[in-house]
């Protein structure tokens, strides 16, 4: 039977008993069409125009044609067709369905789309484009082929693959094949066989994977494991290029794309050639751990070169380090305790410098605060601001805020001009309606061969500086200030200096406080003599006026004349060098204890003999050097009376021209003589070395310093010894033991053990007789717990008083976006308004940002 009427609609009713569907009683199919054909005694229902179909109260199917098999209870619909799974809250539309009601299953053939919906089936969550699907509705798996597209709108991603097979249950994707991702059009993943679970927000593929971001970075991994709700990826091998082609290769790296940060272990960074300027060089950094972000990169354990890469060859010259930072915001490389090495031989040391990189900017920003408890002061915060004012000022305010309403500010500016610097810094301290301050300020100008420099230190109270740690660039000491104005000119010719200087001792009284040198001059030429016994002459005149203690007076002007030669025997090995002296010395006094009240004119001469003659031996395992040292002079002149004076002698002081002062000379005759051994492995590493000296005069000279014993007979014997016991522990001894070998008059002892995990160092140091009555102990002592955590403390101790000055016990805490301290401070001294306290200071440093640019960044 076939119905044409267009007008009327027909309803087939099929009540299909005992029918199972999902394993339970299917509701009645209902098909609503414009034109249905019945067949085969009614088991085979055709429908066309229009279709639409209710398999119960939950799924709704239409298309232009649909053929019903009562028996097989399989539905085929075709054209446009749509398919609405309310319980499962998803939408199909394809050019084909199959609907397998029996196995219930679904098969799409063609353009197919499905759509999955929130509980209400009203929001679009994600959506699944296909050519042809599977689908078994009892497992809810879903397996869609060819030209596979999965937009994910609550993440805002898209991944593109010929297969994909979604575990609703499990809200499970697998991918087959080869696989991209688009991520929040910030990122292009390329990769194979990815799973994602949309639960844990997580992608993971064992295949290896391709990704470039905006900022035209590439990153070629070993792996790929990305948690896009925490906005982290991570894999065991990671290669990064970034747009200037800097190569950055790492072990166990992961990026988190929320703070902008590259992290990982045992890393090799190759620069652009262009970088410094030498395309035929391959400027190069490698270390242990790399941590990079926008505006720095941290590197430990660190080498840099820019030489070239020869396979087997050491460079000319590398710089090793602890610890490398690349500021993008500073414009440099800085590096901390640092080694200079020339073909992998160590040769020069720097606890910390750094040189320019012209591809960093400046940024402005909050920089590390800091929390402190004092026993003094109460608990304060502070939060210093970064403010970069131009290409070439910026400034740093440091607000420090106290629980009981105390409030501190610290400002430093800092201005570079055309051929000078300027460098201020001020605080400002307001408790109890009463306040403090300090000015210090630093101007520096070069001019050709020139050199200016003007310093002001002033403070309102003698303690301000003290009882507040206050701690800048300018203040190096808590106790004395000293402002002055220098001048420098340095030639090929000549060289003078001229300052004038105002210095505050604030331990003192006020009336004995303030000393005055001015003028305080240097000035020196250095003539080159051919054809004669000496090579060359020297002239220099130094003088100054000082006024102290309220109402003493000092001047001196000292004019020398000197004459040089070096090598004058014509023996191998031998080093010698000849010196002659003439000095005049100009001194006026007004009630002081070392020049006459009066004008006072003296003459010296003297004249030095240097010999030294290096012995070397070598073996298979290392090299000896011994050189026997000589030292004679002799002044027919008397020198002028500092007995008073406080000078001590070290093993270097003995062989020099002027070892007392260059105010005087030494009378008579006398002889030095000494020894130095040094022995080095095959390394160039030295492992042992000691020296030793003593001083023989024909008659005692009264007028030398007493503390040194060089005016004795026979003076005490002088030297040093030091010795690298292991890799890791070295010893040295510097000793003043008298002539008679039964007392030490002055000791100084230090000891240091470095490994990876411990650390620390002891110095000892003792004055006895004629040197002095003093002693004391200091220790560092550090020890990392794990790669985050760490201790450390440091002491010092008067052991003549038997009083321990200060100790600091300090706990550190690291991981790869933070840093915390905790700084446990014991103060014994006291002062007028400073008692005997404790101080807690908690440091937490947010990591800045990096030069290479990680996803997500801005410039």
């Amino acid at each position: 039977m076939k119905n044409k009427n267009n007008l009327i609609k027909i309803f087939i009713i099929f009540i299909i008993s005992l029918f199972s569907f999902n394993q339970i009683n299917a509701d009645d199919i209902i098909i609503d069409a414009k034109e249905v054909e019945i067949k085969d005694g009614g088991n085979i229902i055709l429908a066309s125009e229009s279709v639409i179909i209710s398999d119960g109260d939950k799924i709704n199917i239409s298309g232009s044609n649909v053929k019903y098999n009562k028996v097989t209870q399989i539905v085929e619909i075709d054209g446009n067709v749509l398919f609405i799974d309310k319980e499962r809250n998803y939408k199909a539309s394809s050019d084909k369905i199959v609907l397998d009601r029996n196995n219930d299953t679904l098969s799409t053939f063609g353009n197919t789309i499905f759509n999955f919906l929130d509980k209400n089936n009203e929001k679009i969550i994600f959506r699944i484009k296909g050519d042809n699907s599977g689908l078994n509705n009892k497992n809810k798996i879903f397996e869609i082929n060819q030209k596979v597209e999965l937009n994910n709108y609550e993440n805002n991603y898209t991944v593109y693959s010929n297969k994909i097979i979604y575990f609703q249950n499990e809200e499970l994707f697998k991918s087959y094949g080869d696989t991209q991702i688009d991520y929040k059009n910030n990122l292009k993943i390329n990769t194979r066989d990815i799973s994602l679970n949309k639960k844990n927000g997580n992608f993971f593929s064992e295949q290896k994977t391709l990704i470039k971001d905006n900022f035209e970075n590439t990153f070629n991994l070993s792996s790929f494991n990305f948690n896009f709700k925490d906005n982290i990826f991570k894999a065991e091998k990671i290669k990064l290029l970034d747009k200037d082609n800097n190569q950055l290769e790492l072990n166990n790296g992961y990026v988190d794309l929320n703070s902008n940060e590259l992290i990982g272990s045992d890393f090799n960074l190759n620069f652009n050639k262009e970088t410094f300027g030498n395309v035929e060089n391959d400027p190069r950094l490698i270390g242990r751990y790399i941590l990079v972000n926008q505006s720095e990169k941290t590197m430990k354990k660190s080498k840099f070169t820019t030489c070239k890469n020869k396979s087997g060859k050491c460079p000319a010259w590398s710089i090793s380090a602890n610890e490398v930072k690349h500021k993008k915001d500073k414009k440099r490389i800085e590096y901390k305790r640092a080694w200079l090495e020339i073909y992998d031989v160590p040769v020069a040391y720097f606890p910390y410098f750094f040189h320019p990189d012209p591809t960093v900017e400046r940024q402005s920003g909050f920089l590390f605060p800091v929390f402190i408890n004092s026993s003094n002061l109460g608990f304060s915060t502070q939060i210093p601001y970064y403010k970069a004012i131009g290409n070439d000022k910026d400034m740093t305010i440091s607000p420090r805020i106290y629980t009981n309403n105390n409030l501190f500010i610290q400002n430093e500016y800092r201005q570079a001009f055309e051929k000078s610097n300027l460098i201020s810094d001020f605080s400002f301290n307001n408790k109890d309606n009463s306040s403090s301050s300090h000015f210090f300020s630093l101007y520096e100008s070069y001019e050709n061969d020139s050199f200016y420099k003007i310093k002001i230190e002033t403070v309102s109270n003698e303690n301000y500086l003290k009882k507040y740690q206050i701690k800048s660039p300018l203040i190096d000491n808590y106790g004395v200030l000293n402002s002055y104005l220098l001048f420098e000119k340095n030639t090929e010719d000549y060289y003078f200096s001229s300052s004038a200087s105002a210095i505050e001792d604030l331990s003192k009284v006020s009336s004995d406080k303030y000393e005055y040198i001015i003028p305080n001059y240097d000035f020196s030429k250095e003539t080159y003599l051919n054809e004669s016994f000496f090579d060359t002459f020297t002239f220099t005149s130094s003088g100054n006026y000082r006024k102290f203690n309220t109402n003493v007076d000092e001047m001196d002007v000292t004019n020398d004349f000197k004459f040089t030669t070096n090598n004058i025997y014509e023996f191998d090995n031998l080093d010698s060098e000849f010196n002659l002296l003439f000095r005049n010395l100009n001194t006026y006094g007004d009630s002081s204890t070392i020049f006459k009240d009066e004008e006072d004119y003296k003459i010296f001469g003297t004249a030095l003999m240097n010999l030294k003659y290096p012995l070397i031996k070598s073996n298979s395992s290392n090299k000896n050097f011994l050189s026997p040292i000589a030292s004679i002079r002799y002044s027919p002149t008397s020198g002028s009376n500092l007995k008073n004076q406080k000078k001590q002698i070290n093993f270097d002081d003995l062989f020099k021209l002027d070892r007392v002062s260059n105010k005087t000379v030494e009378k008579g005759f006398s002889t030095t003589l000494g020894l130095e051994y040094k022995k080095f492995n095959n390394s160039n590493e030295e492992n042992l070395n000691f020296g030793l000296g003593v001083n023989f005069r024909n008659k005692e000279d009264d007028d030398l310093p007493t503390s040194s014993s060089l005016g004795n007979k026979t003076s005490d014997i002088i030297g040093y010894s030091g010795m690298n016991i292991t890799e890791n522990l070295s010893f040295n001894y510097n000793f003043s033991i008298d002539q008679n070998l039964s007392d030490t008059n002055y000791s100084l002892v230090s000891m240091n053990y470095v490994s990876n995990k411990f650390k620390t160092s002891f110095e000892y140091m003792e004055k006895s007789g004629f040197i002095g009555d003093e002693s004391y102990l200091n220790n560092f002592t550090e020890f990392e717990l794990n790669r985050t955590n760490s201790l450390a403390f440091e002491t010092n101790k008067n052991i003549d008083q038997n009083l321990t000055n200060y100790y600091n016990l300090i706990y550190s805490y690291k991981n790869d976006c933070l840093t915390a301290s905790v700084v446990y401070n014991k103060q014994f001294y006291k002062d007028d308004d400073i008692n005997p306290g404790q101080n807690i200071f908690f440091k937490l440093s947010l990591l800045p940002f990096g030069t290479i640019n990680t996803p997500n960044l801005n410039d």
